[in-house]
């Protein structure tokens, strides 16, 4: 372009700007200002761009990594990668504190921004810095900027800190590494905005593994032009003979300052920094630059170098002044000890930058800043390029979410439409087929600049998806109305779709039956567990008094395991096996007990388990053995019990004595029958009646033994058995007759006894000499007495005192002269008495003849039978209340 066409260009953009009532520092600055962009009064085929752009308003774009080691920050900070900060003071981020407050916030989500990251370093060895983002120096509300993270990942938290927000590894915690940013609030802006509104979130809305790209994609997407077209106009401006930039001689070199020649006041002045290398101060001689002759300082490639010069007065020229390192790749330190003016366009350089302060704009691919201050003057020149083809176009690319390519139907395609509406007002539409392979897919034409594009995409069906799956979300990566224009020559946009589980869910409800259905208390609830998926157990609830609990938040597809884990224990009640039904029909519960269910989508499965409740009693029965001869029974005897349930067949129980027992539960009503069976034959015993009662009642059996009665809901029926033990001894009594005179006694003697039984009247007997007499079934424990009367009166004897024996022990007659014995269950006590005869002098008499033994077996006149007889009816008189049966035989059988 010629120096002459330029001038002319110059001129009408000075008119224009000065009929606006525009001030010219403002034309080409921050992302707000782009509708004072100077193109539209260019010439046909030519513009006018501010490289730095390229930062979207921000005042430091570090594509790269960031590294801030100097004493604070005055203006915005954008950083594709990750931020950290080498000290461990407070570093402080903030409108103005001594340098320039005229600048506009950039806006990300439509939110304005001091700090965009896409990470913040988290590791305290290489990050012990304390960021704090506060909104000094601001005097409106676009001055007071937000934190925007693209980063979610752990380790980093939000919390509340004083009255603002701070971004720290732990909550809680005053460790760095941690942000505060001072202008947002704790929970409200913690949160990843759900819209591109970000609503004061400090995490932006795009996010995504490649940080960078998103970070480019917030900062660039204002840019006058892209990095290549950037440095082809860098090329075009310093190349000599393209005659676009006016080359700057040096006037005066002092060593350390340098006057500048004179400067072309319509063209970018052009200066090689190897012509003022080693130089502190920069000055001018005839014209400044301005921001349509802006000093454009070219810095060569393989620079690694530079010392900036400082240009009086301070921040003047600061906005028109910029260091071209568009060639420039590698480390490169720019070092002084004073302030550094302009700002430097270094997008493939990793900058190491130390100054007092540095008031400029700076881009680059890795940043580091030491020193002083950085103020915030943006660079707010324009450099004139050509303008590339007026024709644009835009591309749609599909991604799925949710569900794999592979998966869809086969031959699945996705369909956008589009309007198109020309800037002279024509207006087309068309349909792009996107596949799912992720291929974008362009218009067959192309749109001339300034045509309005609005994109649409037509809603896939669900018919595409496995059964389980539905279309959710769609989701754009940008806006889908646009302007096809210079800076926005091919618009590349991905549509998302999502595809998400169907949801669905399921419903217990509990049904109880059975004849103790209403013995079960209102409220009564039962426990189910259930997994999802065979993962962790989760219990539900439920009653029969309740509606169903419903379990959604499930899925289409998710296998449900469930099974009753807990019943209420209700006395009188016994459970029954629980019935399952799924929607109605029954279900098999396996050897678990549990059953199992696929999820449908959009239907809540109904799952019903009906208990039966059994009302239940209980049979106890004590057995008790009473009676006088129940010494006598063997310690483990057991009795038999013989029963019938319902009329069924004859079951048998062994019941031991003096103990109880109870039977299992037996449903209510249960018709029970019991007798006890035969007894067990005891030598000595007689068994009494057996004597019943049922709770307390006492009970006739029937002619069988038998008694029946009826299993109560929630009580026992208690049974007594008692058993009564008679018990019976016997008695051998023998008379005999000792002493010198006993040959004298003549056979057949008599001698009388009495006898008594416990302290009744006392009976008269005869017993015989030699003869013993048997009486059996005396009872048990009823003491007999026994004495003897005077002696039959015999010639030639004298009756010496009668001697007697109790089972071969001698007893001796208490003072009445009365023997007494107790009987014992099966036992016979033998009882003898003796007399002693002495003889006299008077002779002993021929003994006559013996008579022949009665038939009732004793030796003896008849009326020793009548007295033995009389004897047995004593005994008889000690029974009246007992069924016994008495036996009395004499020796002879």
């Amino acid at each position: 372009m010629g120096r002459r066409r330029w001038s002319a260009i110059v001129a009408a953009i000075g008119a224009v700007l000065l009929a606006g009532g525009v001030v010219a520092t403002a034309i080409p600055g921050s992302v707000p200002a782009a509708d004072a962009r100077i193109a539209p009064v260019l010439s046909t085929g030519v513009s006018a761009i501010n490289p730095l752009t390229l930062a979207g308003g921000f005042t430091v774009y570090a594509r790269g990594n960031a590294a801030l080691g100097n004493s604070e920050f005055e203006g915005s900070i954008a950083v594709g990668d990750r931020l950290r900060l080498t000290q461990t003071a407070t570093y402080q981020f903030a409108h103005v504190i001594a340098g320039t407050g005229s600048y506009v916030l950039p806006t990300v989500d439509g939110d304005p921004t001091r700090v965009l990251i896409g990470d913040y370093a988290s590791d305290p060895a290489s990050n012990p810095g304390r960021a704090q983002i506060t909104s000094l120096g601001a005097t409106q509300p676009s001055q007071i900027g937000d934190l925007k993270i693209v980063d979610r990942a752990a380790p980093f938290v939000s919390f509340t800190r004083g009255s603002w927000l701070r971004y720290a590894r732990t909550a809680g915690t005053d460790d760095p590494p941690l942000i505060d940013a001072q202008n947002q609030v704790y929970p409200d802006d913690a949160t990843p905005p759900a819209t591109s509104a970000g609503d004061g979130s400090i995490f932006t809305y795009a996010t995504g593994a490649d940080r960078q790209a998103v970070v480019a994609d917030y900062v660039e997407a204002s840019a006058d032009a892209n990095a290549d077209e950037i440095a082809q106009c860098f090329a075009d401006v310093v190349d000599p003979t393209q005659l676009v930039g006016h080359p700057v001689e040096i006037l005066e070199d002092t060593g350390d300052r340098i006057v500048l020649g004179p400067l072309s006041p319509d063209q970018p002045n052009v200066l090689e920094y190897a012509d003022i290398a080693g130089a502190t101060l920069l000055q001018f001689s005839d014209g400044v630059p301005g921001p349509l002759n802006p000093l454009v300082i070219h810095v060569e490639p393989g620079t690694t170098s530079i010392l900036p010069p400082a240009i009086d007065p301070e921040g003047t020229y600061s906005p028109y002044t910029v260091w071209d390192l568009s060639e420039v790749t590698g480390p490169v330190s720019i070092g002084t000890g004073g302030r550094g003016d302009g700002s430097i366009y270094a997008p493939d350089a990793d900058l190491t930058i130390t100054a007092q302060p540095w008031d400029g704009q700076i881009i680059a691919n890795d940043v580091t800043i030491l020193g002083g201050e950085v103020h915030s003057f943006l660079f707010a020149g324009a450099l004139p390029c050509d303008t590339p083809a007026e024709q644009g176009s835009f591309s749609v690319a599909k991604a799925l979410s949710g569900v794999d390519p592979e998966d869809l139907a086969p031959g699945t395609t996705f369909g956008v439409r589009y309007i198109a509406l020309t800037p002279d007002g024509v207006r087309t539409t068309g349909e792009l087929e996107l596949s799912a392979d992720g291929t974008p897919v362009s218009p067959d034409t192309t749109f001339p600049f300034g045509t309005r594009i609005a994109l649409f995409e037509v809603r896939p069906g669900d018919d595409a998806l496995p059964p389980d799956l539905a279309w959710t979300d769609v989701t754009w990566n940008g806006d889908t109305t646009f302007v096809v224009d210079a800076t926005h020559a091919m618009v590349e946009l991905v549509v998302t779709n999502t595809a998400a589980p169907i949801p669905a869910g399921f419903s217990v409800s509990k049904v109880l039956s059975g004849s103790g259905e209403t013995a079960v208390p209102s409220g009564s609830e039962f426990t189910l567990t259930y997994t999802v998926n065979g993962g962790e157990p989760i219990d539900v609830l439920v009653s029969p008094d309740d509606p169903a609990a419903v379990v959604d938040g499930l899925v289409a597809g998710d296998v449900v395991t469930i099974e009753e884990t807990g019943i209420p224990d209700v006395p009188g009640i016994t459970w029954g096996t629980p019935v399952w039904t799924i929607d109605g029909q029954p279900v098999a519960p396996d050897e678990n007990g549990d059953i199992t269910f696929t999820l449908v989508g959009n239907e809540t499965i109904a799952v019903e388990l009906t208990n039966e409740a059994d009302a239940v009693g209980w049979i106890a029965i004590a057995k008790t053995v009473i009676g006088d001869g129940s010494s006598a029974l063997p310690e483990g005897t057991t009795f038999p019990l013989i029963y019938t349930l319902d009329g069924g067949a004859e079951a048998t129980v062994e019941i031991p004595a003096s103990e109880a027992i109870t039977f299992p539960a037996l449903p209510a009503g249960t018709v029970v029958t019991v007798r006890e069976g035969d007894l067990p034959e005891i030598p000595g015993v007689e068994w009494g009646t057996p004597g019943w009662t049922v709770d307390g009642t006492l009970q006739i059996p029937d002619a069988d033994g038998n008694i029946t009665f009826v299993v109560l809901p929630g009580t026992t029926v208690s049974l007594a058995l008692t058993n009564t033990m008679n018990g019976f001894g016997s008695l051998s009594v023998v008379k005999t007759v000792d002493g010198t005179g006993s040959a004298l006694v003549p056979d057949g003697t008599v001698f009388p006894v009495e006898y008594r039984i416990s302290n009744g009247p006392a009976n008269a007997t005869e017993l015989v000499t030699g003869v013993p007499i048997t009486a059996e079934n005396l009872p048990t424990g009823v003491p007999v007495s026994v004495r003897e009367q005077a002696p039959p009166a015999i010639p030639g004897i004298i009756w010496g005192t009668p001697t007697w024996t109790v089972d071969g022990a001698t007893v001796a007659p208490d003072a009445d002269g009365w023997v007494t014995f107790v009987p014992t269950t099966g036992t016979t006590v033998a009882l003898a008495l003796e007399n002693t005869a002495a003889g006299t002098s008077t002779p002993t008499p021929t003994p006559g003849p013996r008579a022949e033994l009665a038939t009732s077996g004793i030796d003896g006149a008849p009326a020793l039978g009548l007295a033995l007889a009389a004897l047995l009816g004593g005994l008889l008189v000690l029974t009246v209340a007992r069924t016994t049966r008495r036996v009395l035989t004499g020796s002879g059988g």
